[in-house]
């Protein structure tokens, strides 16, 4: 199995995450977005609107995290992180999507103007910054107010929603510290399960260091 994508992306990390819960290990092929190697030919053929992840199994190609996700949850042996329970598996799949459909769009806006300077790409200018600022908020308060005194996103049971959630606010975290006490908790018991830490040591192994 392969899994193209890159030390510094979300996504893969969410991935990755899976992964070390499955106990599983797929050979990392780094897709160089540095050198948007994401929107050349090689990588559109595996990937058509040029983002990753994308993985291989055995001939079968599948991009779309999301899809990824569950397709390797029940494809690889392990305890399932899709909940059995009809209404805890819905309560995931709506976090999934608040995660991907707001969540993440306003993080992207925040970040803009730092990706684009280390992508070497033009400065958006602070307006997207100002609408990320306005829209995050009020994901970030949905999300406290469910967690708040739970255990895990979709019941009583670490799942796809906890892997994604927490890899994003992770990100988040490093450019200001979290602080909402209603996410703490819960933030940190999935920041200290093994295969979260384990996720992010295999990433950063293979960070190749400064770039010139």
């Amino acid at each position: 199995m392969k899994l193209y994508g890159h030390f510094i992306s979300v996504t893969t990390l969410q991935v990755v995450t899976l992964l070390c819960a499955k106990n599983h290990r797929a050979e990392l092929v780094i897709v160089d977005v540095f050198a948007r190697e994401q929107k050349k030919p090689q990588h559109l053929a595996r990937h058509p609107f040029g983002h990753i992840p994308v993985i291989e199994d055995d001939g079968f190609w599948l991009y779309e995290t999301h899809a990824i996700l569950r397709y390797l949850d029940a494809r690889l042996p392990g305890p399932l992180h899709a909940p059995t329970v009809l209404r805890d598996r819905a309560r995931m799949d709506q976090w999934l999507c608040i995660e991907q459909n707001y969540l993440v769009p306003a993080a992207k806006k925040i970040m803009a103007r730092d990706y684009a300077k280390m992508m070497g790409q033009p400065d958006p200018g602070e307006g997207i910054v100002e609408a990320g600022k306005r829209e995050l908020p009020v994901a970030l308060d949905q999300f406290g107010a469910w967690i708040a005194n739970k255990p895990y996103v979709a019941g009583d049971t670490f799942s796809l929603a906890d892997i994604c959630w927490w890899a994003m606010l992770r990100q988040m975290s490093q450019m200001k510290p979290l602080d909402d006490s209603r996410i703490l908790p819960w933030w940190t018991r999935v920041d200290g399960r093994t295969q979260c830490r384990q996720a992010v040591e295999i990433l950063a192994s293979a960070d190749p260091g400064p770039r010139l």
